[in-house]
C-alpha cells in the first residue's frame, strides 16, 4: 500500500489497491484522470505488474474496500487487513484520510 501511496503522489495519477485471500495488485486508470483501473502498476524492480499470489499457508483477511490513493496521497476508503502464517499474524491498517499505512 505504501508503494501504492507514493506511485500515485509521484505520477499525478491514482492508483487502486486490490487485496483479498487469493493475492495482490496495483492498477492505475487508462487514462490517468478517467477510464477504468486497467493499467498494471509496473515493479520497481522487475520488468512485471506489481501483483502476486498469497503464498501456501499464508491467510489473508481483508477488510478494506478497493482503496484509491489520490495524487495527493489520501485514499478512499480505509480500514484493516490481517495477515497471518502459522503462529505469527500481523494487521495492516489504512487510514483513509492521510493515507497513512501501519502494520502491527
Amino acid at each position: 500500500m505504501r508503494y501504492a501511496q507514493k506511485v500515485a503522489v509521484a505520477s499525478g495519477c491514482p492508483v487502486q489497491v486490490s487485496v483479498d485471500a487469493s493475492g495482490f495488485s496495483l492498477l492505475q486508470r487508462s487514462a490517468c484522470t478517467s477510464g477504468g483501473f486497467s493499467v498494471a502498476v509496473p515493479h520497481p524492480a522487475r520488468a512485471a505488474a506489481f501483483s502476486g499470489t498469497t503464498p501456501s499457508g499464508v491467510t489473508v483477511s481483508a477488510a478494506v474496500g478497493l482503496p484509491i490513493f489520490s495524487a495527493l496521497g489520501d485514499a478512499s476508503a480505509g480500514g484493516t487487513i490481517g495477515v497471518s502464517a502459522g503462529a505469527v499474524s500481523r494487521t495492516i491498517t489504512l487510514v483513509a484520510a492521510t493515507g497513512f499505512v501501519a502494520s502491527s
